[in-house]
């Protein structure tokens, strides 16, 4: 590298993506037949009706970590951990944390370090660094060390915490229903309704 300092291209490479995943819906009037994989929401209802509005839905994960290479050096490389979101139906990478001034962790430790970074965003740290080598294992077959006896407290507390975001999310409608009721503004008024604010 000139100077001692890298320019990196934008040729990520996929090392990780979560499960959670993000999703747009682009609806035309009269889309092509869906012969080349994409996914149409209301394929039953499209053929012999041209007025019907057709969806086109697009999904993508809801983070990544990827390897992003040296230009010009080979086997000089960072990972990075990116948040993906849909801006006008285009995919856009936003880097929440990468290793390019982690010189001194190895790979194994700095994807762990970037899967705790991802975790940590819905759990608590020692939950989320639990659940990044837990991950490493099944994604990577990384067994060298068996879990420790603190290791396997966390693990049992990570358990009861998951029971709780499940229980959680089977009332999702909900929660959003209140949320917006929280939300609006002093003024409006319901019948019946709290007008205390």
């Amino acid at each position: 590298c000139i100077n001692r300092k890298c320019k990196y291209n934008n040729n990520y490479f996929p090392i990780w993506q979560s499960k959670s995943l993000i999703r747009t819906t682009e609806e035309k009037v009269n889309w092509p037949d869906s012969r080349y994989g994409l996914k149409m929401e209301n394929d039953e209802d499209w053929f012999g009706d041209t007025s019907k509005i057709r969806q086109r839905v697009e999904e993508r994960p809801l983070a990544t970590i990827h390897q992003v290479d040296c230009r010009c050096s080979i086997g000089k490389y960072y990972f990075g951990l990116y948040i993906n979101k849909f801006v006008e139906g285009k995919v856009e990478k936003q880097c929440v944390r990468d290793s390019k001034d982690e010189t001194q962790l190895s790979d194994n430790e700095t994807i762990n370090m970037l899967l705790s970074e991802y975790y940590g965003r819905f759990l608590p740290e020692k939950q989320a660094e639990l659940a990044s080598k837990l991950i490493k294992r099944q994604e990577y077959q990384d067994n060298r060390k068996p879990l420790s006896q603190k290791e396997r407290h966390s693990k049992f507390l990570l358990r009861k915490t998951i029971e709780k975001m499940e229980n959680i999310v089977s009332y999702g409608a909900d929660i959003k229903h209140l949320n917006e009721q929280i939300s609006k503004p002093k003024g409006s008024k319901k019948k019946g309704g709290d007008s205390n604010g």
